[in-house]
């Protein structure tokens, strides 16, 4: 069996699905750099919008969402809890690990172990073998979202 390198939350953080926050309809938020500034814009109605940093508040409330703060626009409600991606890139390697039926580690020749890998940091409901079903099903509700 081919061994796998681990797969990281930045590799999917260049083109971010969110929700425009003047219209409410699908909008980017592109960055050149992973955890660098970048600008949000919408071709639904035109708005542009730059911040320094992306936060994703996949449960956002009733409150204001400060200037940084995006609605991740591929987000579903899942388990009790809210599933979310980044993009179909993200949602292809959310279902690769989540569908798995033996998820190994494998220690870097480098560093050794890590927990910066995306499985290691994910909720333990989403790895939860009694909600793979659930989940992998989640995950395609989110591939139908996509624009």
């Amino acid at each position: 069996m081919k061994e796998r390198a681990p797969t990281y939350l930045d590799r999917f953080m260049s083109q971010v699905l969110v929700r425009c926050p003047a219209c409410g309809e699908a909008a980017v938020f592109a960055r050149p750099a992973p955890y660098g500034s970048g600008r949000m814009t919408c071709a639904s109605c035109g708005a542009v919008r730059s911040a320094s940093t992306l936060r994703l508040v996949p449960e956002p409330g009733r409150r204001e969402l400060a200037a940084d703060e995006f609605v991740p626009w591929l987000a579903t409600p899942c388990c009790g809890e809210t599933l979310w991606a980044a993009n179909l890139a993200h949602v292809a390697a959310l279902e690769e690990i989540v569908g798995a039926r033996l998820r190994e580690r494998t220690r870097d020749e480098v560093h050794g172990w890590s927990n910066q890998a995306m499985s290691s940091r994910l909720p333990g409901w989403v790895l939860a073998a009694k909600h793979r079903d659930e989940v992998l099903v989640g995950l395609e509700r989110l591939r139908a979202m996509a624009p």
